[in-house]
């Protein structure tokens, strides 16, 4: 299964990287392309994390599993705060170079 992924992975990567190297060229299609490996990347990253965390990467999935009872308060405040907690690392990594 890993060895799938990874071939996953490395394809969804191959998509984007038109549209980085021609991005002033076709210029209709990167919405499309670009949409296309980030999905390719989420799948990815989801059938990989999926066993080990349910694979919340969107504090809205952690919030609808603590209303469905799926989620244990405790959980689903650990992973509220480390979501909230890769955003602003990732908001500063992005914005003011720090990382």
């Amino acid at each position: 299964m890993g060895c799938r992924i990874f071939r996953l992975y490395i394809f969804s990567i191959g998509c984007n990287c038109p549209v980085i190297l021609f991005h002033h060229i076709i210029e209709a299609d990167i919405v499309m392309a670009d949409a296309l490996a980030v999905g390719f990347v989420l799948f990815a990253l989801i059938e990989m994390l999926a066993p080990m965390s349910g694979a919340h990467f969107n504090p809205a999935v952690s919030l609808c599993m603590f209303v469905l009872q799926c989620l244990s308060a405790r959980n689903s405040l650990i992973y509220l705060s480390a979501q909230f907690s890769g955003v602003l690392i990732g908001m500063l990594g992005a914005h003011y170079n720090v990382l």
